[in-house]
């Protein structure tokens, strides 16, 4: 189990994380002129994002359950903490990004007189940091399903070991 961990905290998530990163860089160059001035567009985004925020909420609920505490072993018990608290912060910072991007999108719509280029700079920033979050969440389903499955195969565990336990003290 430290192993999976391991991997998908380690490079794997680094690794995914710079592709999305790449990919929202290029993206924000490709859609740019059509954002700009587009309240449709904007409308769109805001509301994507606000409904993101929303579920981001809701999982989180579900990520900070305590139940993952086996409560058996106090070293296990700290992994598990360890690794919630990082599954937590990248939530958190997934849920600011979302709340991020509506606000960038407000101040792109006021289109007011900034310095030259600043205009274009918010918009880039808004729309990469839009591309990046959308192609970041992605990742949630499969990393939420093995954070469940997981805690089935613990559960099981436990449920054996029990099982055990009373076998033994039967005899």
């Amino acid at each position: 189990m430290g192993r999976v961990s391991a991997k998908k905290s380690g490079g794997g998530l680094s690794v995914y994380l710079s592709i999305c990163a790449i990919s929202a860089a290029f993206l924000s160059f490709v859609f740019r002129p059509s954002f700009h001035g587009n309240e449709t567009a904007a409308n769109v985004l805001v509301t994507i994002f606000s409904v993101l925020a929303g579920f981001m909420i809701a999982v989180i609920a579900i990520a900070a359950d305590g139940a993952i505490l086996r409560r058996k072993d106090w070293r296990q018990d700290a992994f598990y903490l360890s690794e919630a608290r990082k599954q937590l912060t990248r939530y958190r910072l997934m849920f600011h990004i979302y709340l991020i991007v509506p606000a960038l999108v407000f101040l792109a719509q006021l289109e007011l007189s900034w310095y030259p280029g600043t205009q274009a700079a918010v918009e880039y920033l808004l729309l990469f940091l839009a591309a990046f979050a959308l192609l970041w969440s992605f990742s949630l389903p499969g990393e939420m399903t093995q954070a469940y499955v997981r805690k089935l195969k613990q559960a099981i565990d436990d449920q054996r070991q029990q099982e055990y336990q009373d076998l033994i003290k039967k005899d």
